[in-house]
């Protein structure tokens, strides 16, 4: 459990700079494709080339997972800072 808590965590900023890198308007699908994308290269990776690590699909869910989390924390962040900002540019009534 640990192991895949550290996953999500791990995958949290790639999605965080995916959904930053791709602008506001990129849903946060994307994010989770390019999650998925960086995470099953890390497993093809070690599934073919460390004799020593085994690549588990557990492992592809969890980046996954983090990847989606990141995007969504991002957007949560931009569209509750540009609705604050918005109303405090905004001149007094009168």
């Amino acid at each position: 459990m640990l192991e895949f808590v550290a996953n999500v965590v791990l995958f949290v900023p790639a999605g965080a700079l995916a959904l930053l890198w791709l602008g506001r308007r990129a849903g946060w699908w994307w994010a989770a494709a390019i999650g998925l994308a960086l995470s099953g290269a890390i497993e093809g990776v070690q599934a073919l080339v460390l004799a020593d690590r085994v690549a588990d699909v557990r492992d592809l869910l969890a980046n996954t997972l983090g990847s989606v989390l990141g995007a969504l924390i991002v957007r949560t962040v931009l569209r509750t800072g540009r609705g604050s900002a918005s109303r405090r540019d905004r001149p007094a009534p009168g």
